[in-house]
């Protein structure tokens, strides 16, 4: 919740006595409180998440198998290790934490605290609101600098201060690389402004617009309305803001509070390479200059002349005041060193002496926090689960990514995953990222997570099989792992089958998602484009017909989602935001069973179309005496074939079915299989009893199963030559016969 957090002094004070002192909260976050550690002294590393550069594929060293990358890969690797060493053993998080202007004021801090608190940033930890008030302290009094700000603070600034002129729910956005320092910066930008805004961030979950956009308002008026101060509010990731800023407005109007500011500014701080990429790509394009006032601000793992030069002041400063022991501070000396690859091989030198077989506890701890930092920026593992972990007597071989995740799933997570770290999983194994290898428009997201995509070109595709279905049996009501695994298979391994499997499992952990209900007809589409030409058109329109029952459910539950994430009076306006992939599949599968009947018979695209009726495609469904009878065969055919005199009439055979009795007519009727029970027969067609009328009606004086041909006249459909089916022993077998009534 968004709520203020007096000091013990103040504890009594109303939430609207505080207006003058401007807070800024954090909703649903915590940022990285002190947490134990344990450090690779000899290689002077700490952790560190949110900063460092990740890539999208990892390489081997020909002929040698290694758990970590190879050196070639090096930003990587100390991604991995710097991340790891530190361990991140923090023993819990609280849900909300908060800050104030006064904060650390009112506080003595010790020498010995604000070093180690300095120390753990400078190695590589996240910053902690107290490295600010530590920088701001040390400037002040003239025992130090400030905490080096990056190009792109000054033009945030500038933005923020131009949007506090507009009305409403404003936007400014920071585009940032993997590594570049990006969330530093953005928590620099929300310090720093803290006594002139209101300053909030959010790291729940946007999707709970209605309950954010209270929180913001009340945060907005300060408990009244008498003292309005607009918010800025930091959003650590992006998606679509119409419908938070629509419900904040909603909420100021309901409160009926008069604005001549804005309400908040929305501060988007977006980690992606992809994004930087593509914001370049489109400034280059429309001829954008370097201090052209756009929407956002880019920041890159590239330092200017005058960040340079700030860090060499920097690098001086921290020599002078803590010595050798500033080499390591590998947090800092990779900025300093403008992310240099030689730099980063040369610390990580020390790995090289990890040995691959019979790796002690804290080593395969080690990999698994490897595994979880390289492919999730940001994870930890709680402490306790640690700590647990290293009790065990008995250590793994795990080498590859495969054999890490597998053992990571089997051996360390136990029977109740705590919801962090289940978070953490799922991004490993589902979170797909945006292509980085095609062109810079595509907005295209990548089939599997990064690392299934990298166990699948490592290693063997079959093995990110293995360590999906792992997850999704130990993780049995999460859907996410068996979708993933059935999009596998079915896409990767071509094993239609099992993926047929998964996705209905899925299903079942989920029935009423449409997403997953997709995976589903995704299995049978696919199934049905990967036939061959000689597959029978039979077979085809089965197919097709289950992928379309796939995706027409889906559509439903789709229109069902939608309506629920409507308010009432939002219900007779177009379904926006509705998922519509089950239509698109709908229209994918007929367009490829279109396609494939086309291809074995020219007839099908009449028929298809429906210029000519279905009757002139039956041969080739296999139904060879359906297609002698074109449909349906006129009596007067029938009387001709028996007389073989187009001129004679005939009207008394009908009634006596003597006519059935000749083979010709025969050849050209198809027989219906039936029961007689109560005096009356009964056509059956796929165990379904139709009655029927007899066309006489002494064939009905004895019950038992029947065969006859079905006719039809002006009054419905009538059953001819009605003939009792018998077995007959012919020897030791029994014959089925039929016995004329």
């Amino acid at each position: 919740m968004l709520q203020f957090n007096p000091s013990a002094n103040d504890r009594d004070v109303s939430f609207g006595s505080r207006t003058k002192n401007p807070t800024a909260v954090e909703l649903n976050l915590v940022p990285a409180t002190r947490c134990n550690s344990v450090e690779l002294q000899a290689a002077g590393l700490n952790g560190r998440r949110r900063m460092w550069p990740t890539f999208s594929k990892c390489h081997s060293v020909p002929g040698k198998r290694s758990w970590f990358p190879s050196a070639d890969f090096s930003h990587f690797l100390l991604a991995c290790f710097v991340n790891c060493i530190a361990l991140k053993w923090c023993s819990k998080r609280q849900s909300v934490s908060s800050f104030h202007v006064d904060q650390f004021e009112e506080e003595t801090i010790d020498q010995e605290t604000a070093e180690q608190a300095e120390e753990k940033f400078l190695r590589g930890a996240p910053p902690e609101w107290l490295n600010f008030h530590i920088s701001d302290l040390a400037e002040s009094n003239g025992t130090g600098s400030s905490l080096i700000k990056r190009d792109g603070y000054k033009r945030l600034v500038q933005q923020i201060h131009k949007r506090k002129n507009y009305i409403g729910t404003p936007t400014v956005k920071l585009l940032h690389q993997q590594g570049c320092g990006g969330t530093t910066l953005a928590m620099q930008l929300l310090w720093d402004m803290r006594k002139t805004l209101r300053s909030a961030v959010l790291m729940g979950s946007p999707l709970e617009c209605t309950k954010i956009a209270k929180e913001v308002v009340h945060l907005f008026t300060g408990g009244g309305k008498d003292d309005l101060n607009t918010v800025l509010l930091l959003i650590n990731e992006e998606f679509v803001l119409e419908h938070l800023q629509d419900s904040i407005m909603t909420e100021i109007e309901e409160q009926q509070i008069d604005v001549d500011i804005p309400v908040v500014i929305l501060f988007i701080c977006v980690r992606s390479d992809h994004a930087v990429l593509k914001a370049e790509h489109y400034r280059e394009q429309e001829g954008f200059m370097k201090g052209h006032d756009t929407d956002y601000v880019l920041l890159k793992r590239t330092l200017s002349d005058t960040e340079k030069e700030e860090l060499n002041t920097k690098k001086e400063e921290l020599s002078q005041k803590y010595g050798a022991k500033a080499s390591q501070f590998h947090g800092f000396n990779i900025l300093h060193s403008n992310f240099s690859q030689d730099y980063i091989q040369e610390a990580c030198a020390v790995l090289n002496t990890v040995e691959r077989k019979r790796k002690p506890l804290k080593t395969q701890l080690l990999s698994f926090l490897s595994l979880l930092n390289a492919y999730v920026p940001g994870s930890y593992l709680l402490e306790s689960d640690c700590s647990d972990f290293l009790k065990h007597d008995h250590s793994l071989q795990g080498v590859a990514r495969s054999d890490t995740a597998r053992d990571f799933l089997l051996r360390f997570c136990p029977d109740e995953v705590s919801p962090c770290l289940l978070g953490f999983i799922k991004d490993l194994l589902t979170k797909r990222e945006h292509k980085k290898d095609g062109s810079i428009e595509d907005s295209d997201m990548e089939k599997f997570s990064t690392l299934i995509l990298n166990i699948n070109e490592v290693e063997d595709k079959n093995q990110s099989a293995s360590v999906l279905k792992v997850a999704s049996k130990k993780f049995d009501k999460n859907s996410l792992f068996p979708q993933a695994l059935a999009r596998l298979y079915y896409g990767e391994l071509e094993d239609f089958k099992e993926a047929e499997f998964w996705a209905k499992k899925a299903i079942e952990r989920d029935p009423k998602k449409s997403f997953i209900a997709d995976t589903l007809g995704q299995v049978h589409k696919n199934h049905l484009r990967n036939k061959r030409l000689s597959i029978e058109p039979r077979e085809l329109l089965q197919l097709a017909q289950k992928a379309i029952e796939a995706f027409e459910h889906e559509e439903k539950l789709a229109e069902e989602e939608h309506r629920k994430s409507l308010t009432e009076d939002e219900k007779s306006k177009v379904l926006w935001g509705l998922n519509t992939t089950g239509q698109f599949g709908f229209l994918q599968v007929c367009n490829i069973l279109f396609d494939l009947l086309v291809i074995q018979n020219e007839t099908w695209k009449e028929v298809l179309t429906k210029n000519v009726p279905m009757g002139s495609v039956l041969e080739s469904l296999g139904d060879n005496k359906l297609f002698s009878l074109k449909r349906f065969v006129h009596r007067r055919v029938l009387e001709i074939l028996w007389t073989k005199d187009a001129l004679q009439e005939s009207n008394t055979n009908w009634k006596n079915e003597s006519i059935f009795r000749d083979s010709i007519v025969e050849e050209r009727l198809l027989k219906v299989e039936g029961v007689v029970r109560n005096y009356r027969v009964y056509a059956r067609f796929r165990g379904t009893e139709v009655e029927v009328d007899a066309n006489r009606r002494d064939c009905l004086c004895r019950s038992g199963h029947v065969s006859f041909y079905l006719g039809f006249t002006i009054k419905g459909p009538v059953a001819f030559s009605i003939r009792r089916k018998l077995l007959v022993t012919d020897g030791f077998h029994a014959v089925p016969t039929e016995e004329m009534i």
